[in-house]
């Protein structure tokens, strides 16, 4: 068995500062909520008014069902 750690980043069009508190809010929510579907594990988020990161986790069983 093996663990794999993603570290996404992303920025919305030309990194315009759109993701205010109420908003980053709901995206983290959002972010924990899928992995949790995908049988994931939330390391951390941050979610920043110009960019975002989520790191996660996942047990590699998920990939070879």
């Amino acid at each position: 068995m093996y663990q794999i750690t993603y570290h996404f980043v992303w920025t919305p069009k030309f990194r315009r500062p759109v993701l205010a508190p109420p908003v980053a809010a709901r995206l983290d929510k959002l972010l924990r909520e899928k992995v949790a579907e995908l049988d994931g594990k939330v390391i951390d988020v941050t979610v920043q008014p110009d960019h975002v990161h989520l790191f996660c986790s996942f047990n590699t069983d998920f990939f070879f069902v």
